[in-house]
């Protein structure tokens, strides 16, 4: 499948709209659109954004995991999986709101060189205002271990986007390489922001296994 993507923006009766087509990500085109005031004059040369005009826009569409993976070169990682977000903007340009949601199905990740496999990856994320929420995230091993996930983040700039978020793991093969392997179990819980962040919880590794190669 050939890609193809188009964009276009134009200032005119005082609002500024742009307008972004993506066609071969997958099997309906992805359809970006956003508008907000703006007062453009050549002379002298000028552009004027009010901070409280208000803000429009969408995002939607579907993409395969896996066309991306021929736009951007992921050397030893391979995607798969599916994306369908359907997102509206709002508010002002001083205070954007979003809402809609995101949904990540069939997903797999696979890392070669930690040799580190995600499988049936299920997420959904929805978009309130403010927040983005994480309110669900469920995934395999490629075998019988699980892990799972759910978490917020602030889209607030001026409190440097504060997160949180919440791992289980239940008898998880996070590697599974021939001199190290290990499986996980327990909870983890990660918070902070995006200049600093904190880890608690308490997780078991067992079995683990290490292999120091002879000299």
């Amino acid at each position: 499948m050939q890609s193809e993507i188009r964009a276009s923006a134009l200032v005119a009766e005082g609002r500024f709209s742009a307008t972004l087509s993506a066609r071969g990500l997958g099997p309906e085109p992805v359809l970006a659109e956003v508008a907000f005031p703006a007062l453009f004059r050549l002379r002298p040369f000028a552009l004027d954004v009010p901070a409280d005009g208000r803000l429009q826009g969408s995002l939607a569409g579907v993409v395969e995991l896996q066309t991306l993976t021929r736009l951007v070169l992921l050397e030893g990682h391979s995607l798969a999986g599916r994306i369908t977000a359907d997102l509206d903007l709002a508010g002002t340009l001083s205070d954007p709101l979003l809402e809609g949601r995101l949904l990540l199905a069939d997903g797999r990740y696979e890392n070669y060189r930690m040799a580190m496999l995600m499988d049936r990856i299920n997420a959904t994320v929805v978009a309130s205002g403010r927040e983005l929420v994480l309110e669900s995230l469920q995934a395999r091993d490629g075998g019988r271990g699980r892990m799972s996930a759910e978490g917020m983040l602030e889209l607030d700039p001026d409190r440097s986007f504060p997160f949180r978020t919440a791992f289980t793991f239940r008898s998880f093969q996070a590697l599974r390489n021939p001199d190290l392997s290990t499986q996980v179990s327990g909870n983890l819980q990660l918070t902070g922001d995006a200049g600093s962040a904190q880890t608690s919880g308490k997780l078991t590794l067992d079995p683990f296994n290490l292999t120091i190669p002879d000299r």
